[in-house]
């Protein structure tokens, strides 16, 4: 099998952070941008672990897109970050990270 990306994002919204992934409709909630992503990482693990027990589910599990106000978030934010960047910027409101996983091991790549 080969490698699944998909695309991920989190941002500061009244004192929580939220991370969504819009491949697959998944979105967490915490207090901390490092323990959101934690969780995202978590569920997107669970969720494929579905795929991985019944493979003849494949097709209805990936791909699920999140709603397409979510999937305009993911690349306003990734526009933001190129605007602070360019800037020379530090923000840690928000971030958009891709996640690589090996679908054979259900692992991260470089994890």
């Amino acid at each position: 099998m080969q490698n699944l990306t998909l695309r991920c994002y989190a941002f500061k919204k009244d004192n929580k952070y939220y991370a969504c992934c819009i491949d697959l409709n998944l979105v967490d909630q915490s207090d901390s941008m490092s323990e959101v992503i934690r969780l995202l990482t978590e569920n997107i693990q669970g969720y494929l672990n579905i795929f991985i027990e019944k493979p003849e589910l494949y097709d209805e599990l990936i791909p699920r897109l999140a709603p397409l106000s979510y999937r305009i978030q993911y690349y306003w934010i990734n526009i933001k970050l190129g605007l602070h960047y360019l800037l020379s910027r530090y923000t840690d409101q928000y971030k958009s990270f891709l996640q690589i996983w090996d679908q054979s091991q259900l692992r991260m790549v470089g994890a």
